[in-house]
C-alpha cells in the first residue's frame, strides 16, 4: 500500500481515480472486519497468525514466544477495520472530486525511477510467488479446493502483478485496476478461505 501510494501521488496532485479505488477498498475491507461478517475479522487474525509462524520461531534456548490470544487477535483486526471504515468514504468522496474537476490520473505518465521500478515488480512478483509456493500461503491454499477459490485466486494473482507493474511504470488507470481487481478477490479468498490453525504440526519447518 505504501509503495502504491507514493506511485500513485508523485504527481503534483492525488490522481482522483486511485484515491477512488483505495476507497472503496478500505470501505469493502472496514465493514467486513469491523462487523465481522462471515467470520471475516476471525479468518483475517488467522492467516496474519499462519503466515508469520516461521517469523515467531526462535532458537530452543532462547524461548519460543507466548502465541496470542485468537479473540485478542481478531479485536486487533476489528480496531484497524473501524479505521478503514471511516476513512474509505473520506477518501472515496475526495476521489470523487477530485474526478469531477478532471483530475482523473495526474497530468501524465510517471513511473517510478529506474532502480526503484525494478524493486517494486520484483516484491510483488515474489509476493505472488510466496503466496502460490508456501504451504501458508492464501493462494496455495485455495489451489488445494480447485473450483471457484483457484479462479479467485489467479484473479488476484493477475490483479497483484498488473497493478505492480502499471505503478512501477507509470500505467496508473490499468494499475488501479489490477488493484481493484486483485483487492476484491484477495478479501474474497479471506472470507471464504479455511486457514490451516498455527500448532506446532502446522508450523513451518
Amino acid at each position: 500500500m505504501i509503495a502504491q501510494a507514493a506511485a500513485a501521488t508523485q504527481a503534483g496532485q492525488a490522481p482522483g481515480l486511485f484515491m477512488l479505488a483505495w476507497g472503496l477498498l478500505a470501505c469493502v475491507y472496514g465493514l467486513l472486519g469491523a462487523t465481522n461478517f462471515r467470520g471475516f475479522a476471525d479468518k483475517y487474525a488467522r492467516w496474519a497468525e499462519v503466515s508469520s509462524a516461521r517469523k515467531r520461531r526462535r532458537p530452543p534456548w532462547t524461548g519460543q514466544l507466548p502465541l496470542d490470544d485468537p479473540a485478542e487477535r481478531t479485536r486487533r483486526v476489528r480496531r484497524t477495520a473501524i479505521l478503514f471504515a471511516i476513512a474509505g468514504p473520506v477518501v472515496t468522496v475526495i476521489g470523487l472530486i477530485s474526478i469531477s474537476r478532471g483530475e482523473i490520473a495526474g497530468p501524465g505518465r510517471i513511473g517510478l525511477p529506474s532502480p526503484f521500478r525494478y524493486i517494486l515488480v520484483a516484491f510483488v512478483a515474489a509476493a505472488a510467488v510466496w503466496s502460490w509456493r508456501s504451504r501458508h500461503g492464501l493462494f496455495h491454499a485455495a489451489a488445494w479446493h480447485h473450483g471457484w477459490r483457484l479462479a479467485v485466486a489467479l484473479l488476484a494473482s493477475f490483479g497483484l502483478l498488473v497493478a505492480g507493474i502499471g505503478f512501477a511504470v507509470g500505467y496508473m488507470t490499468i494499475a488501479v485496476a489490477g488493484m481493484v481487481l486483485g483487492g476484491l478477490a484477495y478479501l474474497v479468498l479471506v472470507m471464504e478461505g479455511k486457514p490451516a490453525g498455527p500448532g506446532p504440526g502446522n508450523l513451518p519447518d
